[in-house]
């Protein structure tokens, strides 16, 4: 069975002739290891080389570089399913930045496309953990007042919302070319259900649920816009899956009420939803933390395909979930990427995964990944052994 079916059938709570793999980043030091080379640039890896490059101007080198390095990875791994983000646009021009300390910039001009921050936005690198942060921006410093002028912008600015710069999507197109007859090709670009949740000024955000709803609700709605021609305009390119990435909570429970999720964030995960249905895509949905409070309401009435993470370290047990929503939608998980992968074992490893197959994969609708991603802090070995005992004891009885 070729790596694409095997991955449809999940999705479809059918099974194949045995687990898919996915992933939904692969960072050094697990992917040099793999490839046997560094440096290594892959969709949502190595955070600090792709800042540089693209900060150099060198967005023709990192989309070859990515291209290249995930091709590879993902055919030595075995990836069922291929995870694609969009690139800087083929016109871009990187903000001028002012370095403060070694992993800390101040980015004098970011363009209102972006989406993502405003001038004089602080972006921190923390070399650890690999992740690429703004920590502070105007919207952070000025509340609601700035985010209301900055929204105020962005319903002047319409065409933002309608056009799609197609050279984002090069990636894409690459991907599909390659690989999309061998692999089932998702594309993960902007969710707009919940605007700031990676910036600075999530908790304006927050606020403004209480403070200002109806500026709450215009933000969604221009980004809820976006994040569907965007999506839209993937699925044209060739993505079979839109993956929406927000999270919406912590390990002790949503970032907001049940009441906030269900009037603000729901109908819009919904619209999302509907659109890339109307497209004959499915729709892949992404959280971390503790997602009891609205499980129910996220897993079903949204009308979601997939859930991926199901966090462990948040008490979320796959194999519940399984027995609860197993008819309903695809799993996609969730070997402990908190504990586990980063300071088990090889043979904690190879237990959790064997029993994370026994509770989730039986009867189909099952995708082996961690429960979030290979981020710096795994052990490459651990991920390896992961991968061998998926392909040991994922086989499903029936044969192809």
């Amino acid at each position: 069975m070729k790596p694409r079916e095997r991955a449809l059938r999940a999705l479809c709570i059918e099974e194949g002739d045995k687990v898919p793999l996915t992933e939904l980043g692969i960072m050094p030091p697990t992917s040099e290891t793999i490839l046997r080379r560094s440096p290594v640039i892959t969709p949502m890896g190595n955070k600090l080389l792709t800042f540089q490059m693209l900060a150099k101007g060198r967005r023709d080198e990192f989309v070859k570089t990515v291209q290249r390095d995930y091709v590879e990875l993902a055919r030595k791994i075995g990836l069922d399913l291929i995870i694609v983000t969009s690139v800087p646009p083929k016109n871009y021009v990187p903000p001028k930045y002012q370095q403060i300390e070694r992993f800390t910039w101040r980015a004098l001009g970011v363009p209102l496309a972006t989406f993502a921050g405003t001038r004089g936005a602080i972006i921190k690198y923390n070399p650890e953990s690999d992740e690429m942060r703004e920590i502070e921006s105007s919207i952070s410093i000025g509340g609601v007042q700035a985010l209301r002028e900055y929204v105020d912008r962005l319903e002047e600015n319409k065409d933002l919302i309608r056009t799609v710069d197609a050279t984002t999507l090069e990636n894409l197109e690459f991907f599909v070319k390659e690989m999309g007859e061998e692999r089932l090709i998702t594309f993960s670009g902007m969710d707009g259900t919940f605007p700031g949740q990676t910036l600075s000024w999530i908790t304006v955000m927050l606020e403004c649920f209480y403070r200002d709803p109806n500026l709450a609700q215009r933000l969604i709605r221009l980004e809820t816009r976006r994040a569907i021609e965007i999506g839209k305009a993937a699925i044209d390119f060739g993505a079979e899956a839109i993956w929406m990435w927000a999270d919406y909570g912590t390990k002790n429970g949503p970032f907001f009420s049940p009441r906030i999720f269900e009037r603000f964030i729901l109908p819009s995960l919904k619209e999302h939803v509907k659109a890339f249905h109307k497209k004959d895509a499915f729709v892949l949905k992404h959280t971390d933390g503790c997602i009891k409070q609205i499980e129910r309401e996220l897993l079903v009435d949204s009308g979601i395909d997939a859930y991926q993470s199901i966090d462990p370290s948040a008490g979320m047990n796959i194999g519940e979930i399984k027995r609860k929503y197993g008819n309903r939608l695809c799993l996609i998980g969730n070997i402990d990427c908190a504990y586990t992968l980063p300071y088990g074992s090889p043979e904690d490893v190879s237990r959790e995964t064997a029993t994370c197959i026994r509770a989730a994969s039986p009867g189909g609708g099952h995708i082996l990944s961690s429960s979030n991603l290979i981020h710096r802090g795994v052990k490459p070995e651990n991920y390896l052994t992961m991968i061998q005992t998926a392909n040991k004891f994922g086989r499903y009885a029936r044969k192809y």
